[in-house]
């Protein structure tokens, strides 16, 4: 099951919500609150590094899960960057190796928007996609000597665009360890328990700050679902570099 749309999405946030609120009530009425607050200046004590640690732990995964979706989206740039550069450097080649680099180029970008993004949004790899990119290497590799200052230059041009494309195909196949989501889930879980110990004398004063200390966690935890696969899910990098760059190549082919 895909948790990265945001129906479902919304509906796993507020279940957690309302069950974290519905524990408070469960407590405060088959619990002896006397002896809960009896324990109060103690916990006190213990709540805050409870919280912080778990508050520190879950920003640093919601901050590199954003980093890594930032980063796939500029690689994806760069990628597309670099297949434009590659078209246009192609006008200086014989007209042979031109035609055939420029329209490799176009059909690569073709095979990326058509069907390569929906496989990434599956977690599979398109071989059509990798079978154009690679023969646009080494048909630029036979026309690398036809000039001695464009040459290398589309062969550095060509290396970069695989490199960009091998790591947007490994950030569609990462994933968030288990481990990590277990270790969130389990923390999550346990700072609410926590709350628990605490007793008001107003219940809605209580569950009004379970619910907000609830909705927090759940919000952060679905940020890290969210981002953590950039190219699938509601939430994920756009191809409109590629079409972008589709449509410079149709107007200038």
């Amino acid at each position: 099951m895909n948790l990265d749309n945001y129906p479902l999405g919304s509906l796993l946030i507020a279940t957690f919500v309302v069950l974290s609120a519905l524990g408070v009530v469960w407590i405060r009425r088959f619990h002896r609150l006397k002896r809960l607050t009896t324990h109060h200046e103690v916990m006190g004590y213990f709540f805050p590094v409870a919280g912080s640690i778990y508050g520190v732990l879950l920003g640093m995964v919601v901050v590199n899960a954003i980093s890594l979706f930032n980063a796939a989206q500029m690689n994806v740039n760069n990628e597309a960057t670099d297949l434009m550069a590659i078209f246009a450097l192609a006008d200086a080649m014989p007209p042979d190796h031109q035609t055939t680099v420029q329209n490799l180029c176009i059909n690569y970008a073709a095979s990326v928007i058509e069907n390569e993004w929906q496989a990434m949004d599956a977690g599979t790899n398109y071989l059509q996609s990798r079978y154009y990119a690679i023969r646009l290497f080494k048909e630029i590799i036979k026309a690398a000597d036809f000039n001695p200052i464009i040459g290398p230059e589309l062969l550095a041009t060509a290396h970069s665009l695989l490199k960009e494309r091998r790591e947007r195909i490994d950030s569609a196949m990462r994933e968030i360890p288990n481990v990590e989501w277990i270790t969130l889930c389990i923390g999550g879980v346990l700072v609410i328990l926590f709350s628990y110990l605490f007793v008001l004398d107003s219940i809605f004063v209580q569950i009004t700050s379970t619910v907000i200390i609830a909705t927090m966690i759940a919000l952060n935890l679905y940020l890290v679902i969210l981002f953590g696969n950039p190219f699938s899910g509601d939430l994920k990098v756009s191809d409109f570099p590629f079409r972008n760059a589709l449509a410079f190549f149709k107007e200038h082919n």
